[in-house]
């Protein structure tokens, strides 16, 4: 059993190194973003929940992550990343359902995450776990100078 073999816990300012190989190797970092600030940021924001992932035989290997976020109205889902070694075992499912057990807790009534239009392998995953796309489109306006299709 996956859960029995997986240890999910808060992730500590000690973990950002291997956080930011993690999402690295998951090409989840942006060049016109610092992930280490990024990351530095969500780990001192009172909203937001940095959860890892670790095999419980190799306590020192990350095998995953995922942050949540509650913006006080709506929960949502980012960074979920699962090492390559450790796909497909469960550890994905088990990030995101315990990201999304925090934020029902702090009483969000619906949870969101952002999809890359070039990130079509996870749109299976996240349809099996109840997640559907809604018409929307995301608008953004950059203060720090970075410029992009």
């Amino acid at each position: 059993m996956v859960q029995a073999s997986v240890l999910i816990r808060p992730a500590a300012s000690t973990d950002t190194d291997d956080i930011i190989r993690l999402w690295k190797e998951c090409g989840l970092t942006r060049p016109w973003n610092d992930p280490e600030a990024d990351l530095n940021r969500l780990l001192d924001f009172a909203q937001a929940h940095v959860l890892v992932a670790q095999r419980k035989e190799e306590q020192s290997d990350i095998a995953g992550s995922v942050v949540t976020q509650w913006d006080g109205h709506r929960g949502w889902i980012s960074f979920l990343c699962v090492s390559d070694r450790h796909r497909h075992d469960g550890i994905g499912t088990l990030l995101l359902e315990q990201g999304e057990q925090w934020l029902v807790n702090k009483g969000a009534p619906a949870i969101q995450l952002l999809i890359r239009n070039d990130n079509e392998t996870v749109t299976g995953f996240y349809r099996k776990l109840g997640y559907g796309q809604v018409p929307s489109a995301l608008w953004q306006k950059r203060y720090d100078g970075h410029t992009r299709s």
